[in-house]
């Protein structure tokens, strides 16, 4: 598989996980419009803290499977089969779990309705790990759509059976319903997919060796989402349901363009650099490409969401949710970091590093709860969005340093691709940001915003060659190089 093939590769896997991506991102915004509207902010308080306090747990359940999978470098029936038993196991287990400990759940973040809530999230591990399984498998398959159908398959039918709950009257219970459905919608689909993509039969596989490899993956899950939970966590705990609400729906809202992002284009290159790390190839113009296309996808668009996000959060949710507007901007900045931190994650893991990947996800986790910690002690809501960009900024450092003392990347290439486009993502907030201070209203406000940033999109598209991320794409021929330039130039990547 040659470099330009791999790309291509991924192109179509990530053209198809975007698409899903934003049909996916479609539906979301529209059922947190309606549950801002049916939901009080306490009871949201809650049932955020609620999936906050399991998001640990679910890695447990899946074992590290998803991860194992994904940076498979084969896959067939016989690995299948051998994930899906220890699904079975681990999430009954973690089902039983969280059944016995949520009454010290809810008392420990005294948050009575915690544990009715815990309750029903907690049903969906039987069918969680299986469903995650089923769709790494297909994505590790090379069968991007159905991946992309089983997973927005079960999402939509897991917010609509949430909404109609929500209408019968079954507040805020509704929202907790939506994802044992979800879940369960997903691996049926899946499983169906699988069934008639012949895979081939391979040798036993051992549950005991596929745990050794996918409990590794585990550990460092562990770490990166207690750096991402713990932010409200401790905001729950010390500020209240109230705060926790405000602070996790911004965070919510924030966190639907990042997931869009981030996990299509995780999923898109991790199979393409595992499978050239299994063929022996070399991995660094791999790995320099995708931190390229991570960087332009972490600051522009999100640089976007920070311009008019606070105006278009108000008009989304609604009155009473002002504090959760004004915590936009520095929650698009964290998101941008956590990208480029969660990709690098990823090329530590295809390439084994686990010795400095352990090293990164211990001093973002640490930091994390350290800046945080003094921020909800402070009683500052404010200050909690400006504590959690601390830790992911060092973790990416820690990387380019790890990458540059292994010979893996140019750490000048990737530096001027994350200065150029922070550049244009910062452009774009500020022009969104004054735009904004001309409309009437949260709607006028988010229309003059989105205005603003036209011209400054039109003298970046006229300063396209110098642009990291249009340079490379045009050296794989993803797209034509502009008219004016010699015959036959294809320019480097480093340009």
């Amino acid at each position: 598989m040659t470099a330009v093939s791999g790309s291509r590769t991924a192109l179509v896997a990530l053209a198809w996980n975007y698409s899903g991506a934003a049909a996916n991102t479609a539906v979301q915004l529209g059922y947190t419009a309606y549950t801002a509207r049916t939901v009080l902010s306490s009871a949201y308080g809650a049932h955020a803290t609620s999936l906050a306090v399991l998001q640990v747990l679910t890695l447990f359940s899946n074992a590290g499977l998803t991860t194992c999978l994904l940076r498979s470098e084969r896959i067939d029936r016989a690995l299948l089969r051998a994930a899906w038993r220890i699904c079975a196991v681990s999430g009954t287990l973690s089902c039983l779990a969280v059944q016995a400990t949520a009454p010290l759940c809810a008392s420990l973040w005294h948050l009575p309705l915690m544990e009715p809530l815990l309750r029903i999230l907690g049903l969906q591990f039987l069918v969680l790990p299986a469903a995650a399984v089923a769709t790494a498998a297909l994505r590790r398959c090379g069968l991007a759509r159905a991946s992309v159908a089983a997973d927005l398959g079960g999402q939509v039918a897991g917010l609509t059976t949430g909404a109609l709950l929500l209408a019968l009257g079954w507040n805020p219970f509704g929202m907790a319903a939506a994802f044992p459905v979800a879940s369960t919608c997903t691996l049926l689909i899946g499983v169906a997919r699988l069934a008639r993509c012949g895979l081939t039969k391979g040798e036993r596989v051992s549950a005991r060796s596929l745990i050794g490899l996918s409990g590794t993956f585990t550990g460092y899950g562990v770490l990166q989402t207690t750096a991402i939970q713990a932010p409200l966590w401790m905001t729950a705990r010390m500020l209240g349901s109230a705060a926790a609400g405000q602070f996790a729906r911004a965070n919510v809202v924030v966190g639907i363009p990042l997931n869009l992002l981030c996990q299509s284009l995780h999923n898109a290159t991790t199979p393409v650099l595992a499978e050239a790390h299994g063929r022996g190839l070399p991995l660094g113009p791999r790995v320099r490409d995708t931190l390229i296309a991570a960087s332009a996808l972490a600051f522009v668009p999100l640089g976007v969401v920070a311009g008019v996000g606070p105006a278009a959060l108000a008009v989304l949710l609604g009155p009473g949710w002002e504090s959760a507007s004004a915590l936009v901007p520095l929650l698009a900045l964290n998101a941008a970091f956590y990208f480029l931190c969660s990709i690098g994650y990823a090329v530590d893991e295809v390439r084994r590093a686990f010795r400095g990947l352990l090293v990164v996800q211990a001093s973002v986790m640490a930091v994390v709860l350290l800046a945080v910690g003094a921020a909800t002690t402070a009683g500052r809501l404010g200050w909690v969005p400006a504590a959690m960009t601390i830790g992911p900024a060092l973790g990416h450092v820690l990387q380019l340093a790890a990458w540059r003392r292994a010979g893996l990347v140019e750490v000048l290439v990737v530096l001027r691709a994350h200065l150029v486009h922070a550049a244009i993502g910062g452009s774009l907030f500020v022009a969104g940001q004054v735009g904004a201070c001309y409309g009437q209203g949260p709607v006028g406000a988010t229309l003059w915003g989105l205005l603003a940033m036209v011209p400054v999109l039109g003298c970046w598209l006229a300063l396209r060659r110098n642009v990291p991320v249009f340079t490379t794409a045009v050296a794989h021929g993803l797209i034509p190089w502009p008219a004016g330039r010699a015959a036959g130039r294809v320019p480097a990547a480093s340009e």
